[in-house]
């Protein structure tokens, strides 16, 4: 891929403000991602996978939901959690990250230090791998993960968060961040990579955008409470 034309500078300004012990060391330190060689792997992401509202929880669609995840879990060659909430209880030995614990919000997106215990798991990262995710919700935490997933895996480099509840000093840097994501989806990055969606829950109202279009394939399975859409229902809809 070509970054001659994208500025990809990514200094980052310490908030002196809410979760900033959070990154008193992330941006201090630096060793390169180790690049893997060899047989590609199938990497299935499970990303907050239960963490949905109670309401929700007792709806038909998501014990089907909740059901195919578990069944996936047992079928992945290559299982890791993100944050899984209780389903960790049922399958110890799977491997597990944590996405960034923000007190006042919540995302998909991890810190460096989960990046590169990531690396560490993957045994090194490989642009051959083929990379699923699943969980909740769809357009929100399983995007946000997928375009710092995308950095690492395709650009080498970890992608900072920048948490919408922040303002200044970190609006510049924010912007950087928006306009890379919209460089990728223009160019059609997102869709050209091995990164997709898998079994994954929706909030109602919840527009299929542009990123979540890039990300789906006709494996993606969408639940969300009275309606299941697959690959052919993906267009300019409300669901």
């Amino acid at each position: 891929m070509a970054w001659d034309n994208f500025n990809l500078d990514l200094t980052f300004n310490l908030p002196q403000f809410g979760d900033r012990e959070l990154y008193s060391k992330e941006y201090t330190w630096e060793r390169p991602f180790e690049r893997r060689k060899g047989k590609p792997k199938i990497v299935d992401f499970f990303l907050h996978v239960d963490s949905l509202e109670e309401d929700e929880k007792r709806t038909r669609e998501f014990q089907v939901y909740f059901s195919r995840i578990i069944k996936q879990v047992n079928n992945s060659e290559n299982p890791i959690f993100v944050s899984p909430g209780g389903i960790r209880r049922e399958f110890p030995s799977v491997p597990e990250i944590e996405t960034i614990p923000y007190q006042l919000a919540t995302t998909g997106k991890i810190l460096k230090s989960e990046a590169y215990k990531l690396c560490d798991i993957l045994g090194g990262f490989n642009t051959e791998d083929q990379f699923r995710i699943h969980g909740a919700y769809l357009g929100q935490c399983t995007s946000e993960f997928a375009s710092q997933l995308y950095g690492l895996i395709y650009a080498g480099i970890y992608w900072p968060d920048y948490c919408d509840k922040w303002e200044n000093p970190i609006e510049e840097e924010r912007t950087k961040s928006h306009r890379r994501l919209e460089y990728l989806l223009d160019s059609g990055q997102i869709q050209k990579s091995n990164i997709r969606l898998g079994i994954v829950f929706s909030k109602r109202n919840r527009r299929i955008n542009e990123m979540v279009k890039q990300l789906c394939d006709k494996e993606t399975e969408i639940y969300l409470r009275k309606r299941f859409l697959n690959h052919k229902n993906y267009g300019p809809i409300s669901i």
